[in-house]
């Protein structure tokens, strides 16, 4: 078997980079038109639902692997830690210190005073307290939100939260607990689209309608990947596992499964590609990880390019504004989350010499 952590052996870096674009090309519909993409309109979720679904999959997978290989949870939260926030907290600077004052209507002295900057910045900087506006950032665009993409990370830390919990309570110890704790999952997540069912709230459990409901289908699309990743090594997602998840996923459609099943099938789908050897994979397997990157700068340069070309196509749109990400995303990668995940190593040799 080849090693998972190993990028020379996997495709996950091809996998991430396309899943990151596809956030950019379905935002560019709702951004520009105001509508959802064509996707959302055919089945009820759009191309960015399904980039995430796959994101949160290929992370729990990972991550599950990265718990079960850690020494301490120290060095768990460490290495998690210094994978979300120093490339956000970047981010961050650059859009409140240069974008919003280039973009917003106010003057500098209003803009630098107002309480919405500081909220802003240290809202999303810790995940838990959002927030999606500047002051006077955006007010022409259709949507005014500086950056509608980081309300996800909140969740994938959540996700490291809970995948930490578990192993702590023991339920990786051994098959039999392991065997356990995907059951009561399995019931929880039932149980909740039950109860949407019986109280009439379907809808919100099905279409985020609710930080609980998008924390419900997220977690499950990581419990999906954290599977994969605990039986990865003795059996690897077969292409008929893909034909016959989706043929379950085509005769769900419609009914109140439909949501579970396309994320079973978004789930093995990527799996399945991330270990297909083929020759025309291997050039691919030696890029960097710029996914991140794409992720958390595409939005707000989506939104600058629709306030300077406010009659730019759909596709026009995606299109520049992914050329014009990909240079931040690298610089990103290269000079913040790169040098970050190599500090893992010497932080956690100063706390222990302490």
């Amino acid at each position: 078997m080849q090693k998972l952590s190993d990028p020379r052996e996997n495709n996950f870096n091809i996998l991430r980079l396309v899943a990151a674009s596809a956030v950019i090309f379905s935002h560019a519909v709702d951004l520009t038109t105001g509508h959802h993409d064509f996707l959302a309109e055919k089945i009820g979720y759009s191309g960015g639902w399904i980039a995430v679904s796959a994101f949160f999959s290929i992370s729990g997978m990972l991550i599950y692997k990265s718990i079960v290989r850690s020494r301490s949870v120290r060095e768990y939260m460490t290495a998690r830690s210094l994978r979300i926030f120093p490339g956000l907290w970047v981010m961050l600077i650059l859009t409140t210190l240069f974008l919003g004052p280039a973009i917003s209507t106010l003057s500098i002295p209003e803009y630098f005073t107002s309480s919405q900057l500081p909220e802003y910045f240290f809202g999303n900087a810790i995940l838990y307290l959002p927030r999606y506006f500047l002051p006077g950032v955006f007010e022409s665009n259709s949507l005014t939100a500086v950056n509608g993409s980081l309300w996800t990370l909140r969740f994938e830390f959540t996700c490291y939260l809970i995948t930490l919990l578990l192993f702590l309570i023991g339920a990786y110890r051994t098959e039999t607990t392991f065997r356990i704790m995907c059951a009561i999952i399995v019931a929880g997540y039932l149980v909740y689209l039950g109860l949407g069912i019986m109280q009439g709230t379907l809808d919100q459990v099905l279409y985020d309608g609710s930080d609980i409901a998008k924390l419900h289908r997220m977690f499950f699309a990581f419990f999906v990947g954290i599977i994969v990743g605990h039986y990865i090594d003795q059996i690897r997602p077969k292409a008929w596992w893909v034909v016959l998840s989706g043929a379950a996923t085509w005769i769900s459609f419609g009914t109140p499964l439909f949501a579970t099943a396309l994320i079973i099938f978004i789930a093995l789908a990527v799996f399945w590609f991330a270990f297909l050897q083929q020759g025309w994979l291997v050039p691919f397997r030696q890029m960097h990880d710029y996914s991140y990157g794409i992720y958390i700068y595409g939005f707000p340069v989506q939104q600058t390019v629709e306030h300077f070309l406010p009659g730019l196509s759909s596709l026009g749109n995606a299109l520049l504004s992914l050329a014009i990400t990909l240079p931040f995303a690298a610089a990103s990668w290269h000079f913040v989350e790169k040098p970050a995940l190599g500090l893992k190593a010497r932080l956690l040799t100063k706390r222990g010499t302490a």
